[in-house]
């Protein structure tokens, strides 16, 4: 006879179920036993071969298992599969053969775990029990949906009965879309006996079933063949609807074999009344027959209103015109008393009105108020401390500045129109403040620092100058930073000085640290300078250092701000150019190693250049980072041709640096004395990012008399504002490659035009001038406005107490920014 389990799989699609990231998962998915005819022993598994009747084998699971439920398909022998849970996640399921007849035995395990997405889960159970007589189910069958058949044949005797039952395994606990036709007990013909039944796939709703459908012999009750049925359903794609309208929709979806599931209207500005905007499933996925299809159908363009904005952040302001079908339009900036930054000022169309879906709504956005931070405060000792603002602009401007204390706490300073801890200045269009602290004679030291805030941008600085007996003795000019920054680097020497300041709401760890001229570290030490607290140390005592040339870096583990006074030829000192850089950039390590660069040039612009008359200039190049960079430098003489330059060495009209990395370059012209005044200005390419400056220091009798630090300018630009007075100097250069127009005008601290004068400047060429008499005028005080047709470089020097100078900050504006009188 013929000893064989029957599999039949029903004629469809395949199918698959979705990934989930908490699967049940048992292990092995089927249990198989196996008895060996002798009956003595097991054929499967290996681990039952040993004389017996019973036989264990372990299901392991990933997840803990809550319930377990066993079952068989054989009535006549019910008690014959035992499942026992040994531990959280497994089963030792066990068969005993003890009161079996020879025959095919169908079971299974149905498994539950919490918060498993495909739970339960069948694991079928088979066992064979080798018979010495018995039949099998034919496999003949392919059998989709409807009445189906399986023949159960191979008997030797005729006229048998056999009894079917069925044990569903997927849906689990659900046979209803598997019906055996007629009923138990099934009689055959011959040695044959047909078990019809019928399969019903609309029970299913669409997924997929499986069951074993097991045979006993009705009279003697030996088990028969088990059959594993499986039905995939057939899957139809789902057409395209999106566009038709409704009707012509829900036809396409029944030529299809499907169904118009739910509808639900949806305003659009795009999609006509009636037509279908969007479908679930998409067009083209494979989905059973009968399958519902929801649709969104438009309701014609709607009239939102729109809502109002004003006050909130601009990305809450494009989500709530999202919401009613409005977008954003055109985004203007402007500063703002009233409403903090990033959020909107004004809208248009204004709040309320009715408009078309789809409508953009204008935003003009607020900057806030424009804070401007002043790294050091000095005033008592000798030394007054100069607050700058210019209103270039075309708004009348108020700006509040705060006084800070070493400690954090509010500082009360002396201004000749009172003391307080804070003033407000309000400026005209075009008007300017430059007001100098009154500490008088004999008043200590006392430093701090400051922040203003202004209603509009401004031009804002902050002038130190040390004074004996009422004399100037040195002075330096520092723009205000307006963004603070995690990273500094300068150049230094044994008598640099270094302020900083934390406006940052938490404590800010700061690292100081020193490397000589060819980048090898020297010493670092860091300390805590908690929120609004503010320091100042000179780098080499700080440092245990006797004496050095190099570079500084400045680290700080939240923003802060800072800035650093050269003062090698003290009392004379100067402002280096700001040292601030972008967080995350590699700095040089202090081995003074490193690689090429090889990236793309940086050109640098030095506006002017003086020696001889007593002036000696200075080149400084700090390579801050980890590669190696080549400086060229080209110098140009007034009218833009080369300009011979006398340094240490030989005079030139170029020359090259090779800085490795931490490394710098510090350089002064030797013009000598007797030589007449000579004057250019310079251009620097370098292979990779650094920082670079020229010194302007004037002499007599070999004693320095006054000095100006001005940073390189790295993008030409066609405007420009800085305060000026009657002794303010100006010098320009063009690099581009057209004559420039250039105007220089005059306003007073009201912001009056008081003279303006314009001339052109050839493409390389070069000039200086002192702004009162350009203009013809014998006396002011107030700003000076510098525009051209092409961009140029330009730089201004205070010299209000000459022969005591300093440099002005940067006056360079962006393109077509609207300028007070203009």
């Amino acid at each position: 006879m013929t000893r064989l389990i029957c599999g039949l799989f029903l004629a469809g699609l395949a199918f698959s179920s979705a990934a989930h990231s908490q699967t049940l998962t048992p292990t092995p998915s089927s249990l198989t036993f196996q008895r060996n005819p002798d009956g003595s022993t097991w054929d499967a598994p290996s681990t039952c071969t040993t004389p017996g009747k019973t036989c264990t084998q372990t299901l392991t699971t990933n997840l803990r298992i809550t319930s377990f439920t066993p079952g068989v398909a054989n009535a006549t022998a019910a008690n014959w599969l035992t499942v026992t849970q040994t531990s959280p996640t497994s089963l030792q399921v066990q068969v005993n053969v003890t009161n079996l007849q020879d025959g095919y035995y169908a079971g299974r395990i149905v498994i539950s775990a919490n918060g498993a997405t495909n739970s339960p889960v069948v694991v079928p159970i088979g066992l064979t029990v080798y018979p010495a007589d018995g039949y099998s189910a034919s496999l003949d069958s392919q059998v989709v949906s409807g009445s189906n058949s399986i023949t159960i044949s191979n008997f030797n005797e005729a006229g048998f009965a056999v009894n079917a039952s069925v044990l569903a395994l997927s849906p689990v606990n659900n046979s209803s879309w598997i019906t055996l036709t007629q009923g138990n007990p099934i009689t055959a013909s011959g040695n044959s006996a047909n078990a019809t039944f019928t399969l019903t796939p609309g029970a299913l709703n669409g997924a997929a079933g499986s069951a074993y459908v097991a045979f006993t012999d009705a009279d003697t009750g030996t088990a028969g063949a088990y059959v594993l049925v499986t039905y995939t359903p057939t899957q139809v794609t789902v057409p395209d609807v999106v566009g038709l309208t409704q009707n012509a929709a829900t036809t396409a979806l029944q030529n299809a074999g499907l169904v118009a599931g739910v509808v639900t209207n949806q305003a659009s500005g795009s999609v006509p009344a009636g037509a279908v905007i969007s479908q679930n499933p998409p067009a083209g996925t494979a989905v059973a027959p009968g399958t519902s299809v929801s649709l969104v159908v438009s309701s014609g363009p709607s009239s939102p209103t729109v809502p109002n904005v004003v006050g909130v952040s601009q990305a809450a302001a494009a989500a709530l015109f999202q919401s009613v079908g409005l977008t954003v339009g055109t985004v203007t900036f402007q500063a703002s008393a009233s409403i903090p930054a990033g959020n909107v000022i004004s809208q248009n169309p204004a709040a309320g009105t009715q408009v078309l879906q789809g409508s953009a709504v204008n935003l003009v956005i607020s900057t806030g108020f424009p804070t401007y931070y002043f790294s050091h405060l000095a005033f008592g000792g000798g030394y007054e401390s100069t607050l700058t603002y210019v209103n270039y602009g075309t708004q009348n401007v108020t700006c509040v500045t705060t006084f800070y204390s070493d400690s954090g706490g509010a500082l009360q300073v002396p201004f000749g129109d009172g003391s307080g801890s804070t003033r407000t200045d309000n400026l005209l269009a075009g008007a300017d403040v430059h007001v100098q602290t009154q500490a008088g004679v004999g008043a200590v030291l006392t430093t701090g620092w400051a922040q203003g805030q202004c209603t509009g941008p401004v031009k804002a600085s902050l002038l130190y100058r040390l004074y004996s007996g009422g004399v100037a003795l040195g002075e330096a000019g520092v723009n205000a930073s307006t963004t603070p920054a995690t990273e500094f680097v300068t150049f230094a020497q044994s008598q640099t000085g270094v302020a900083y300041a934390n406006p940052s709401p938490n404590p800010a760890t700061v690292t100081i640290t020193a490397l000589d001229s060819n980048g090898n570290a020297l010493g670092s030490s860091n300390f805590v300078l908690q929120p609004n607290a503010h320091g100042a140390v000179n780098v080499a005592p700080f440092l245990g250092l006797t004496s050095f040339t190099g570079s500084v870096q400045i680290t700080s583990t939240v923003p802060i701000v800072s800035l650093s006074i050269n003062a090698e030829n003290y009392p004379v000192f100067s402002s280096l150019p700001p040292g601030d850089l972008a967080a995350g950039t590699p700095l040089a390590t202090g081995t003074g190693g490193g690689a090429p660069s090889g990236g793309p040039a940086s050109v640098y612009y030095f506006p002017h250049l003086a020696f001889g008359g007593g002036y000696e200039s200075t080149l400084t190049y700090v390579n801050y980072g980890t590669q190696s960079v080549t400086c060229e430098t080209t110098f140009y003489s007034d009218s833009g041709g080369a300009l011979q330059v006398p340094f240490g060495g030989a005079s030139g009209s170029t020359r090259t640096d090779n800085l490795v990395a931490g490394a710098d370059l510090h350089v002064q012209t030797q013009a000598g004395a007797g030589a007449v005044l000579t004057e250019g200005w310079a251009q620097g390419q370098c292979t990779g990012p650094i920082k670079a400056s020229l010194l302007y220091r004037l002499y007599s009798g070999g004693v320095a008399q006054g000095e100006a630090g001005v940073n390189a300018s790295t993008t030409p630009a066609t405007e420009f504002v800085t305060f000026a007075q009657s002794q303010t100097g100006v010098a320009y250069a063009n690099p581009s490659p057209g004559a420039a127009t250039v105007t220089i005008t005059a306003l007073d601290s009201n912001g009056n035009a008081l003279g303006s004068s314009n001339f052109a400047l050839q493409p390389n060429a070069h000039g200086a001038v002192n702004v009162a008499p350009l203009l013809g005028l014998t006396s002011f005080t107030g700003s000076m406005q510098i525009t051209s047709t092409v961009p140029i470089v330009s730089l201004s020097i205070n010299a209000e107490n000459y022969p005591v100078f300093s440099s002005l900050p940067p006056g360079d504006l962006a393109v077509a920014t609207p300028l007070a009188g203009q």
